[in-house]
C-alpha cells in the first residue's frame, strides 16, 4: 500500500519525496537510502555508513553478511531497526542466531502475526488458504510457525499429540539408554529414552518416551567450547540426577546403554575412563529416520517437555534436495541413533500470509 492508495497516509504526502526506482528518498527532510540486498555484494553497499534508522523487508532472504553488516553500522545510541519476515526453516541463521536468543539480546522485540491478522485478505480468501494447505505447510503459511515444510521428514509431528508434561510421564518399566553426540561447532547433546509399563486401561500398550535431554552449547553462547573431559563430566553428572517424577516407578532405573556417535570415539573414551561402558552407534541414517517417523505416526513415541532442543528441532528435520542424507542437528541425531539401537540447504519459501515483525532498539535507558 502506498501513500497514493491510502487515505490515512495522504496527510504525510507533502513530507515525502521519492521517485520510483530512485536510490534515495527524502522523508521529513531526512535522506533515506533505498538499497537492494539480494546477493553477496550487498554487504559492500552499506560498508562505512552510519545508520540511524533502518527498515528491512523479508529479513530471511537477505545475505547473512549484509544483515550483520547493517547491525554493525547502527552505532548511534538512537539507532533503530525494524524488520519483517515470513517464517522460514527453523535452521535459518536469523532464527538460530537471533530469534532463539531474544532473551539474551538487549533491546530486541518480536511480534508474531498469523494469516488472520492480515488486513488485506478477505474472509473468503482466508478460508481458501486454510483449505489449501495441510500439515507443516499449514503451520508455516497459516499459523506463521518456523517449520521446514519443504522436504520435511516428520510432517506428522504435532506437539499437541507428541509432547507431554514431564510430571505426567507414564510409569517407566525400562530405561533403554541415552544417545550421545559430541559437538564443537554444533551443540553436544544427549537424549534419555524409556519404555512405558503399559496398563490395563490402554490395553497394556507400551510406548517409547524421550524422557530428558542434556545439551551443551558453549560456543553458540559465546562462552567457548569445553574440552571433551569436562563435557564428559557434565554429561555423567546430568545422568546421575533424577529424570522422572518422584511417584514414577522407574525413578531409580539407570540406562542400559550409552550410545555414542561413532565419529567421536575420543568422547566415548572419556566416558569409559570414568567407569562407564559405551556402545558406538551404527550409521544408517535412512533406517533410523524411517523408524522414528513410523513411531511418531503411530503414536508409539512421545517426548516430555524437558526435551526442549528436540521439540524445537523436530519440525525442521528435512531432506536436503542436493544430497541423500537429511539435514540433521545434534539433538535429533542423538534420538535417531538411540531408537535405532533399540530396534530393536533449506530453500526459502515466501508467501504474504503469516508474518513476523522484529524491532532492534539500541536505547540503553
Amino acid at each position: 500500500m502506498t501513500i497514493e492508495d491510502s487515505a490515512g497516509l495522504q496527510v504525510f504526502k507533502p513530507f515525502v519525496k521519492y521517485r520510483e526506482n530512485a536510490p534515495t528518498a527524502y522523508i521529513f527532510g531526512r535522506e533515506i537510502h533505498v538499497i537492494g540486498m539480494n546477493d553477496a555484494r550487498a554487504e559492500s553497499k552499506i560498508r562505512g555508513m552510519t545508520v540511524l534508522l533502518a527498515y528491512v523487508d523479508e529479513i530471511t532472504v537477505l545475505p547473512e553478511d549484509a544483515y550483520k553488516q547493517l547491525l554493525g553500522r547502527m552505532s548511534l545510541d538512537e539507532s533503530r531497526l525494524f524488520g519483517t519476515t515470513n517464517p522460514d526453516s527453523p535452521a535459518h541463521w536469523f532464527k538460530t542466531d537471533f530469534l532463539d536468543r531474544l532473551r539474551k539480546l538487549e533491546g530486541w522485540r518480536r511480534w508474531h502475526f498469523t494469516m488472520d491478522d492480515n488486513p488485506i485478505l478477505s474472509e473468503a480468501k482466508k478460508a481458501q488458504y486454510r483449505a489449501q494447505y495441510t500439515g507443516l505447510w499449514y503451520k508455516r503459511f497459516i499459523e506463521g510457525a518456523w517449520v521446514a515444510a519443504e522436504g520435511a521428514i516428520f510432517d506428522m509431528w504435532d506437539p499437541a499429540k507428541h509432547v507431554i508434561p514431564s510430571e505426567e510421564t507414564p510409569n517407566i518399566s525400562e530405561l533403554f539408554g541415552v544417545g550421545i553426540d559430541y559437538g564443537t561447532v554444533h551443540p553436544s547433546a544427549a537424549l534419555l529414552l524409556g519404555l512405558t509399563k503399559g496398563t490395563k486401561a490402554d490395553g497394556y500398550k507400551h510406548r517409547l518416551i524421550l524422557i530428558d535431554e542434556w545439551r551443551y552449547v558453549g560456543r553458540q553462547e559465546g562462552t567457548g567450547t569445553l574440552a571433551p573431559p569436562t563435557q564428559a563430566e557434565l554429561l555423567l553428572d546430568w545422568l546421575d540426577k533424577p529424570h522422572l517424577p518422584e511417584n514414577n516407578i522407574g525413578l531409580a532405573l539407570k540406562p542400559r546403554f550409552k550410545i555414542v556417535d561413532s565419529a567421536v570415539t575420543h568422547f566415548a573414551r572419556e566416558i569409559e575412563l570414568r567407569g562407564e561402558t559405551t556402545h558406538l552407534a551404527v550409521k544408517n541414517v535412512g533406517f533410523g529416520v524411517s523408524m522414528m517417523a513410523s513411531l511418531l505416526a503411530e503414536g508409539n513415541l512421545q517426548v516430555t517437555d524437558r526435551c526442549e532442543g528436540f521439540i524445537q528441532e523436530a519440525p525442521g528435520y528435512a531432506w536436503n534436495p542436493q544430497s541423500a542424507p537429511p539435514r540433521s542437528r545434534r539433538t535429533r541425531q542423538s534420538q535417531r541413533r538411540l531408537i535405532r539401537r533399540r530396534t530393536i540447504h533449506h530453500r526459502h519459501n515466501r508467501r504474504p500470509m503469516a508474518k513476523e515483525t522484529h524491532s532492534l532498539e539500541f536505547d540503553r535507558t
